[in-house]
């Protein structure tokens, strides 16, 4: 297994920070490890939004690029250290395939909260109940990345029929990952 540091020089990953406001948008399993991840992220971010995407260009053995939350650190990354400092609290965008759930997890409470009911006026499925969400998608580890910000943060785990599935990582995101987006800006632009 790589540590994040030594995926990041691989000349197949492309890693990007974006300035702007908070909260920030992650997307660090981006390209062929979580596929569409990047899309909505990136759909999130062109609003001004702060951004830390990492993105896998390579077809074979994607998996092994795959880095857990709780194993990537701040100083992993000049572009990642300044992300986190930049930002007051932070929403990962993840894939999942266990079912077609949406898990809305973090240890931003509130934020959390929002997102989730934003969500669950456009999809059936959104989960925030931290009980009812399996452990390992909770997002609720002190040491997972997305809880490095001063207030914590969201990590939002979208299964695979809502995320786009071909390999063209620089495409708009699609139908879904508009309304995905769409729902997360409502619930981090209204007070």
């Amino acid at each position: 297994m790589f540590s994040f540091n030594e995926i990041l020089k691989n000349k197949n990953v492309l890693e990007f920070y974006f300035a702007g406001k908070s909260p920030g948008i992650m997307a660090y399993h981006g390209g062929a490890i979580e596929k569409g991840t990047e899309q909505i992220a990136r759909a999130i971010i062109s609003h001004g939004f702060a951004g830390y995407i990492v993105s896998v260009r390579v077809r074979n053995n994607h998996w092994s690029f795959h880095v857990g939350s709780q194993h990537i650190k701040p100083n992993d990354s000049e572009k990642l250290r300044t992300f986190i400092s930049c930002v007051d609290s932070a929403i990962a965008i993840h894939g999942q395939a266990r079912d077609n759930n949406i898990y809305v997890g973090g240890l931003n409470t509130e934020l959390r909260c929002k997102i989730a009911e934003a969500l669950s006026e456009e999809f059936l499925g959104v989960v925030s109940d931290l009980k009812k969400i399996p452990s390992n998608l909770r997002g609720i580890s002190k040491i997972n990345i997305v809880n490095k910000p001063e207030y914590k943060g969201v990590q939002i785990e979208l299964p695979k029929n809502l995320r786009v599935s071909d390999e063209d990582y620089d495409k708009p995101a699609d139908w879904n990952g508009k309304k995905i987006c769409n729902a997360i800006l409502k619930a981090i632009t209204t007070g």
